[in-house]
């Protein structure tokens, strides 16, 4: 097969010309060393007409998928017409003149089990999709013409602007966007990043075709467009395809401005922004921005070992010095890669209130990390650490999910050169003292964007101006010279210091499954069933990576899903990850995750990661756990940060808190935030002691361990973890139940309004459609992929109500639910509600009409692949397997019996199913309003008022004389 291969790319490359274009030298030479990926295969080629496409054939991918990165963002934008990449990017789906239909290529890419999206950066626009292998040659056909012959109809442009208009209002109360466009308001005027760059109804009403076009037709040059196709079928056939589609489009010369300027401004570099935000926040952020030379270095990655260095969450790390001194709860680095040159690096400290009040320590202890770099430098030891985790991260890289793939490459594909990609911007290759060192010196206080995101009044610092586009509050303060001097020449802290070597670099990367003649994967079976447990186990023999999964969910009595002890839970479990920072911090730089959190009345354990050393990580987690305990500074610290992190629930959009509050209505074990927070508040320092303690006194454990661990070690390590607990059996007996609400048929509908100060309208209409059945499955899964499109295109795209409007199936304890959920930043919750239950009369009315019988036999084909498809991965096969176990009682056979159910299905019984479940005649409904605060300019409202009002407030007027 590979001489073959190379036969044909051989002669391809003499016929360049004949074939339309020209193979690129793959120079990423690392190979990989995944089995499962031993047949990948990749081309690199340039079309004719300029346009590169990196080509991935993959036999084992049982989805396909493709992107297509055009280098022109919202930094092109015209002056005169803010927003029009990224208005554009949303009219390209909106019908091309070889496929007018404007549903047609959502339908089709909906129908086949795919997805479609598409983002606009400063400096690119990316447009991806994944869908079924069978039917990628057709949507990638269609995808092809978005940047052909697009039509941009007067009629979609009017209709489309609404959904530009609702994206920004969905923006307007989000933090982050707020100090984004605070950011771009103080920064350098002349550079494009002063632009408004999502655009809105006021900065693009009023465009006409004519200007789209212009824009289109001077900057989507197949010269600066990048094309990724992966599909299980052979390289020649991607090539081939590659060649006949995209060879189309356009291609002509462009006059790019080049951007040699700095982004931000004198007013902002060695000064303070002081931002008011929406939730409750104390975050600091130190911000730098990084002259090209670093960014574009593809061999040293100084941004990159600098943040592995300061971000040290061990001992005698910068984050733990600050935690000791009660400054700060949290520290993260960023490196946010604008464009092709541009990078801005930052440290963003998450404040305690003592932090708060303290900023002056916070940040001369941020230097004093800084000043510890110049002084040591950064060793050859930490550089090879780096280089060595990100070498096996590479070679031993795990096959993702197709549409997380063209995703992640899709905006990255711009900056490397493609003969090199992706290996240079994955790898640091060079150890380079002198950039490094070159590197820090730009880390000074005078070079420095500091930011505080607090309320006014804890901070003392007025707002003073407001942001053009969000309205966001803020004031900029200056640092006195004295200041920034005294942080400048400040001496290293003795107590913070480079992190140790990594303790958990994987050694032993040998597979434990033989290779030749591998059995096909098997089922799990129990490893140990007690009172106080069930754990499975299976061996892999089908990722064939040294890796492995452990999954567990820890049942105790003391947790029963009540307010106070879910409360006490995640109080746990925070003082758990604080006291577990620098296991943490190291886990995460070797390439492990693992995740802590609770849910359905457990507390949550999922570590996946290299095999070699997971034993060893979880024994040192399980002895840390039960005999976890915190100090009295130390609750206070917790307690106030998860009653911020309760708090800021309330401050989510509107949507958002209509799910959490539904949630805690259906269920016994999902008590809201707000309920939560209640409880948080009356818990005393005294009154935590004892719950800790007694914790997990009694356990009831439901484990998975899935992967390159042979059954002896995986028994070992069962047994290890249950004597590190020594707990006594949580019985099944005496286990709390999981229940959910059953909404009364015959007095329903339901109906609950709730306020909040958030703007917009959030609704969500939950149906009951009864207790899970096999028999009813398929018809459940078909219907709701079937109203996914359905809603979509009516409330988003026709009535132009909403930007998000989403409907989805949800199962809770083996009972189905189907949901429809908006948020609105124009209409009210009634008339949303209203709309619902229309479309659904209207979907039942048109049912036959809408769904053909090709269209229904194409669905059951999508579903039929999905539900045959195996996960991508090692750590999403856990997944599947732990919620097999513990979920579906073991029955590890219950994907394939979903398949032949849905093979049964027919046209009539989904049809009689859709009419049962979504006809007025099921009075199972409960709808979840959550009003809030009319958007300005957006929300047309029907304000309520009696007549004696009506009445105080008449003007009357006069009709014209009649001439007689």
């Amino acid at each position: 097969m590979i001489k073959s291969l190379l036969f044909f790319l051989f002669f391809s490359s003499l016929f360049a010309s004949e074939k339309g274009y020209e193979l690129i030298e793959d120079r990423a030479a690392l190979p990989l060393l995944n089995f499962s990926l031993s047949e990948k295969r990749v081309a690199k080629l340039r079309l004719d007409n300029g346009l590169e496409a990196y080509l991935v054939s993959d036999p084992g991918t049982e989805e396909a998928a493709a992107s297509l990165s055009v280098e022109a963002g919202s930094w092109d934008d015209p002056q005169e017409y803010p927003g029009m990449a990224h208005f554009l990017e949303h009219m390209l789906f909106m019908g091309t003149h070889a496929f007018p239909d404007e549903r047609e290529y959502w339908q089709y890419i909906q129908d086949h089990g795919g997805s479609a999206n598409a983002f606009t950066a400063p400096d690119r626009t990316v447009y991806l999709f994944s869908i079924k292998p069978y039917a990628f040659e057709g949507a990638v056909e269609r995808f092809s013409h978005f940047f052909i012959d697009p039509l941009f109809s007067p009629a979609c442009i009017h209709r489309e602007l609404h959904a530009v208009d609702q994206e920004h209002a969905k923006n307007i109360e989000n933090d982050l966007w707020r100090e984004w466009m605070i950011f771009k308001e103080c920064g350098n005027p002349d550079h494009p990043n002063a632009k408004f760059s999502t655009g809105n109804a006021k900065t693009l009403s009023g465009i006409p075709q004519e200007a789209l076009k212009k824009w289109y037709q001077s900057h989507y040059s197949a010269r600066v467009m990048h094309l990724i196709l992966l599909s299980p079928q052979p390289l020649e056939q991607l090539i081939s395809l590659t060649s006949r589609l995209f060879s189309k489009i356009p291609s002509f010369p462009l006059e790019k401005n080049r951007i040699d300027l700095p982004l931000a401004s004198s007013k902002q570099r060695g000064h303070f922004t002081y931002i008011s935000p929406i939730k409750d926040l104390r975050r600091l952020t130190l911000t730098w921005e990084i002259p090209s030379s670093f960014v574009l270095d593809e061999e040293s990655h100084a941004p990159s070992l600098i943040s592995y260095a300061l971000s040290h969450g061990g001992e005698r790390g910068l984050l733990q010095k600050l935690k000791e001194e009660n400054l700060v709860e949290d520290l993260a680095i960023e490196q946010n890669r604008l464009g092709k040159k541009e990078m801005l690096f930052s440290l963003i400290l998450e404040l305690t209130h003592q932090g708060l009040s303290q900023i002056d320590t916070v940040i001369a202890r941020c230097f004093q990390a800084i000043a510890r770099l110049k002084c040591s430098g950064i060793s050859p030891n930490l550089f090879q650490e780096m280089q060595k985790i990100s070498t096996l991260n590479y070679q031993y890289q795990s096959r993702e999910n197709a549409f997380a793939f063209v995703n992640r490459h899709g905006f990255s594909i711009v900056d490397e050169s493609l003969s090199t990609y992706p290996e240079k911007s994955t790898i640091p290759s060079s150890y380079n003292p002198a950039a490094l060192s070159l590197f820090i010196e730009q880390l000074t206080p005078q070079n420095c964007l500091f930011t505080l995101h607090a309320d006014p009044s804890l901070t003392g610092q007025p707002t003073t101006a407001k942001e053009k586009w969000m309205e966001a509050e803020y004031a900029l303060g200056e640092i006195s010279k004295t200041k920034l001097l005294s942080w400048q020449e400040i001496h290293p802290h003795p107590h913070i210091r480079l992190p140790d070597a990594n303790p958990y670099l994987p050694e032993n990367l040998a597979l434990k499954t033989p290779l030749p003649n591998a059995p096909s994967h098997s089922a799990p079976h129990l490893l140990y069933a007690g009172k106080d447990g069930k754990i499975y186990y299976a061996q892999d023999t089908k990722y064939l990576v040294p890796e492995c999964g452990i999954f567990f969910n820890l049942k105790s009595s003391q947790i029963d899903g009540s307010p106070q002890r879910q409360m006490l839970l995640d109080l746990f479990i925070l003082a758990l990850q604080d006291q577990n920072s620098q296991q943490n911090f190291f886990l995460k730089k070797a390439g492990y995750s693992l995740l802590l959190f609770s849910d359905q009345m457990a507390l949550k354990v999922e570590l996946s990661g290299y095999s070699d050393k997971a034993p060893l990580i979880l024994k040192e987690l399980f002895k840390k756990m039960k005999s976890l305990s915190i100090s009295s500074p130390q609750f206070i610290r917790y307690k106030e940060e998860l009653a911020t992190c309760y708090e800021n629930q309330s401050r989510n959009l509107p949507l958002m808190q209509a799910l959490d509050f539904a949630s805690g209505l259906l269920t016994n074990f999902h008590p809201t935030s707000a309920e939560k927070l209640v409880a948080l508040r009356a818990l005393t320092f005294e009154e935590s002691l004892p719950i800790f303690k007694e914790l997990f006194d009694t356990v009831y454990a439901e484990g998975m361990i899935f992967g390159n661990l042979t059954e002896t070690e995986a028994l070992q390590l069962s047994t290890t973890l249950k004597a590190l607990f020594d707990a006594k059996p949580y019985l099944l007996a005496d286990q709390k139940k999981r229940e959910v609400l059953l909404l009364p048929k015959e007095e329903g509908p339901l109906l609950i309004e709730q306020k909040t100060e958030r703007q917009g309208s959030g609704v969500l209409l939950i149906i009951d459609c009864g207790p899970f059945a096999l028999e009813n499955h398929a018809a459940e899964s078909l219907l709701a992929s079937l109203l996914q499109e359905a809603f979509f295109d009516t409330l988003r795209t026709k009535q132009q109500t909403a930007y998000i409007a989403k409907a989805f199936k949800k199962e809770i304890e083996h009972h189905i639910f189907q949901c429809f959920a908006v948020q609105s930043s124009t209409h009210t919750p009634t008339e949303l509600l209203f709309r619902f239950e229309l479309f659904l009369e209207e979907f039942l009315r048109n049912f036959e009409a809408n769904l053909a019988p090709e269209r229904f036999r194409a669905l059951k084909e999508a579903l039929a692949a999905s539900l045959e498809m195996a996960p991508e991965n090692l750590s999403s096969m856990t997944t599947l397997l732990h919620t097999l176990a513990f979920e579906h009682e073991g029955d590890f056979s219950f994907r394939k019996k979903r398949l032949e159910g849905l093979k049964e299905l027919s046209y009539e019984e989904l049809h009689s199913f859709a009419r049962k479940h979504l006809s007025r005649h099921n009075g199972g409904r409960l709808a979840v309003l959550m009003e809030g605060a009319p958007a300005k300019e957006t929300l047309f409202h029907y304000r309520s008022l009696t007549k004696k009002e009506l009445n105080e407030k008449r003007t009357y007027t006069a009709g014209k004389e009649k001439n007689l």
